[in-house]
C-alpha cells in the first residue's frame, strides 16, 4: 500500500505554512489514517508541540515510508534537541531522495549539528520541552564582535612588527639592533595571537549564527498530489 504522503517541514526565512490539498473523497481507511497523522502532525509542530508532532509523523511514516517524512521525523526531533536521531533521519531522506531540491539546506543542518553537540544525549520521546532554548544570536554577535576586534589587533601588531624590521635594517648598533629584535618578536607574537583568536571566534560567530532558526514559520509542502500552497 502506497499513501502519497509527501510533506516537508523547513524554516525558510521567507516561508510560511503549506498544507495539503484535501484527500479524495473515497479513499482506503489505512491512506485516510496517515493522511490524519500528517496533518495532525503538521499543526503540532506550527503548534510548537514537538513531542507529539514527532509521535504523528513517525505514526504516519508506518503506513506510508514515503522519503519525505523522514525529513518531518528529522526536523521534530531537531526542535526537540535529539540531534543524533535528527542527523540520522535526514541522512536517510537524503539516501531515499538523493535529489532533493533542499539537499543543500539539508547537508547543511547536518554540519552545524555535527559541530554543536551532535554526541549529546536525545531527550526522550515522551519529554516535552520545558520552555524554548534561549537565542543563539546574542552569543554570535559577541563572537563575530569579539572575532573582528582580534583580526583588528593583530593587523596592528602586524604593522609594529613592519615598522621594528625596518628599524632593525637601519640600525647602526647592536643595542638598536637587539632593542628592534625584541620589538619585532613581540609585535610578532601580537599578530599570531590577534589574527588565530580573530578567525576562530568569526568562525564560532557564522556557526552560532546558522545554527539558529531564521524564522519561526512552518513550511509543509509538496502535499498529497504534489500541490502547494502557503500563507
Amino acid at each position: 500500500m502506497r499513501v502519497v504522503v509527501a510533506v516537508v517541514l523547513s524554516v525558510p526565512a521567507a516561508a510560511g505554512a503549506q498544507e495539503a490539498p484535501a484527500a479524495p473523497e473515497a479513499v482506503d481507511p489505512a491512506v485516510a489514517e496517515a493522511r490524519q497523522a500528517y496533518e495532525d502532525g503538521a499543526a503540532a509542530f506550527r503548534a510548537g508541540e514537538f513531542v507529539r508532532a514527532l509521535e504523528r509523523f513517525e505514526h504516519a511514516y508506518k503506513l506510508d515510508d514515503a522519503p519525505e517524512l523522514l525529513y518531518n521525523i528529522a526536523r521534530a526531533n531537531e526542535e526537540l534537541g535529539r540531534l543524533e536521531p535528527a542527523i540520522y533521519h535526514y541522512e536517510l531522506y537524503l539516501k531515499r531522495l538523493p535529489g532533493a531540491d533542499d539537499r543543500a539546506d539539508v547537508e547543511r543542518r547536518i554540519r552545524v549539528m555535527r559541530a554543536f553537540g551532535a554526541n549529546e544525549a536525545p531527550k526522550a520521546a515522551t519529554e516535552a520541552p520545558a520552555e524554548p532554548p534561549p537565542s543563539l544570536r546574542p552569543f554570535a554577535y559577541v563572537a563575530l564582535g569579539l572575532g573582528a576586534a582580534g583580526l583588528v589587533t593583530g593587523g596592528v601588531f602586524a604593522a609594529q612588527l613592519a615598522s621594528a624590521t625596518d628599524d632593525y635594517d637601519a640600525a647602526k648598533t647592536p643595542r638598536a639592533k637587539r632593542a628592534a629584535e625584541e620589538d619585532a618578536e613581540s609585535a610578532a607574537t601580537g599578530a599570531n595571537v590577534g589574527f588565530v583568536a580573530g578567525g576562530a571566534l568569526l568562525a564560532a560567530g557564522v556557526a552560532l549564527w546558522l545554527l539558529e532558526p531564521e524564522a519561526e514559520g512552518v513550511a509543509i509542502g509538496p502535499g498529497y498530489a504534489g500541490w502547494r500552497a502557503t500563507w
